[in-house]
């Protein structure tokens, strides 16, 4: 499916926007995300080292299990409390290296249990073993909530590691992203929805100005000179509509200069072809008036020869006037199997002459709104050039169908005579072009301006030695002029 010009401009707009929205806000929010890690990262790992400084290494290596209610276990158990109110800490302990707890701010946790959610953050212990406090990336705690944990040595004065303090805190800014996330997302809707509704009324007042200079070349096209668009821009496109209109006007003023021009030929064409036809006339009467006073078969023989050549000369003004002088057609509802029907009738005699056969392939359903007698006039040229073409015989074939996709009826002409080049195919059509030896060149132009006159086209395809298919397509409905 093919889309409008405004449908792919406007999605154009729309992914554009969208587009810089999503890679903006994704580089916003990655942004902000990197950063409020980073500082809790700094803020949580300061807390973990001041702490780890509050406490004895000595006094933390002796303490053994079941030491949970003497003054320095509680001592440490408050000061751990007591830090995990002042930072607003989830929980802070203390455990040995190998994982085992030593004093925590939680009053459950016994000394020398096994601290096992250390396993996932072996490495950030161990980091801080060797003496260089380090942060877990954010774990999803049991109560659902994110958290961070950060963790640092307890030291002798020596400098050795003799326990661990950890603290777990809450990454409270995760739920700031997400809020900022969703409303990324909707200011990114709306503004795409914004963005694609300025983009429809851009592109519209962008597109409506050239859907009127196509409306009206397309009028120029079937011949309505003069059309115009109105102009009220005065950017690119109101340029492009003044010289459209200005060209219009100048097409309008040349048709009604070459109109008026051709009417005057056409005048005088029939004018003068009257001036001729009636000194012919009168010499096909005194022709006859003599050859019944003439006795000698000689010279009845060379007057029946000149009245031949004027009858010629007779045909060849009808046809001229008949070009020069063309008629209103009589639009009426025509069967093509009738009009063909006549058209061969007419013929007959020709086509017995020349010995060629027949085939006709017309179905009688078919019906045109056309003026028959003229139809059937281009019909009595086309099949008369055919029967020319087969001097010792050959095959015409008619045949019609309907074009349902394009509203029309077509009809092929075929023979099988002497055929065509491509460049008398191209200019077969051309008035006064002709290959015979006699004739005017006006025969196939007539037939093209009938078939024209009833919106239809004709063209014509021809193979040297093998024939040519002449094809006339004609509109069903036709408007009544």
């Amino acid at each position: 499916m093919r889309l409008p010009l405004q449908a792919k401009a406007t999605l154009g707009i729309a992914l554009l926007v969208a587009a810089a929205l999503a890679v903006s806000s994704w580089l916003a929010y990655f942004t902000a995300r990197g950063a409020l890690h980073g500082e809790m990262e700094a803020r949580i790992t300061a807390v973990a080292q001041m702490a780890a400084a509050q406490f004895d290494a000595d006094f933390l290596a002796v303490i053994e299990p079941g030491q949970e209610d003497t003054r320095l276990h509680r001592s440490y158990r408050a000061k751990l409390r007591e830090i995990q109110a002042a930072t607003d800490a989830r929980r802070i302990y203390i455990f040995t290296p190998e994982g085992r707890s030593l004093a925590d701010s939680q009053d459950d946790v016994p000394i020398g249990a096994s601290y096992r959610f250390l396993s996932a953050n072996r490495v950030h212990v161990d980091e801080a073993l060797s003496g260089a406090p380090a942060a877990s990336v954010a774990f999803h705690g049991e109560d659902g909530t994110y958290y961070r944990s950060a963790f640092a040595a307890v030291t002798d004065r020596e400098g050795r590691a003799v326990a661990v303090l950890g603290v777990d805190a809450g990454v409270l800014f995760l739920g700031t992203l997400t809020t900022m996330q969703r409303t990324m997302l909707l200011i990114g809707a709306l503004s795409t929805l914004l963005a694609t509704a300025l983009g429809v009324l851009y592109v519209r007042a962008i597109v409506t100005p050239i859907r009127r200079l196509s409306q009206a070349a397309r009028e120029i096209m079937h011949g309505t000179f003069g059309a115009t668009v109105e102009v009220t821009r005065g950017d690119e496109i109101g340029v492009l509509g003044r010289t459209f209109n200005e060209m219009s006007v100048a097409l309008a003023e040349r048709d009604r200069r070459v109109s008026r021009f051709a009417e005057e030929l056409r005048q005088m064409s029939a004018g003068l072809a009257h001036e001729i036809r009636n000194p012919l006339n009168g010499m096909r009467l005194f022709l006859g008036l003599l050859q019944r006073r003439v006795a000698d078969e000689e010279a009845t023989g060379i007057i029946e020869k000149v009245d031949g050549e004027v009858q010629a000369l007779d045909g060849l003004v009808t046809e001229f006037l008949n070009f020069a002088r063309p008629s209103t057609p009589a639009w009426e509802e025509a069967r093509v199997a009738d009009i063909v029907t006549d058209a061969l009738g007419l013929s007959q005699a020709d086509i017995d002459a020349a010995g060629v056969r027949v085939n006709s392939d017309v179905p009688a359903s078919l019906t045109v709104e056309a003026d028959a007698r003229e139809l059937q006039r281009a019909l009595l040229n086309l099949i008369g050039n055919a029967v020319h073409a087969m001097p010792t015989g050959g095959d015409l074939s008619i045949a019609a169908r309907s074009d349902i996709e394009h509203r029309a009826v077509v009809v092929d002409i075929a023979d099988t005579g002497v055929g065509m080049s491509t460049e008398t195919a191209e200019r077969a059509f051309d008035p006064f072009y002709t290959t015979k030896d006699h004739g005017t060149g006006l025969g196939l132009a007539l037939v093209r301006r009938i078939v024209e006159r009833h919106g239809g086209s004709i063209r014509c395809v021809g193979v040297e030695g093998e024939g040519s298919t002449f094809t006339i397509t004609l509109p069903i409905r036709q408007e009544n002029d």
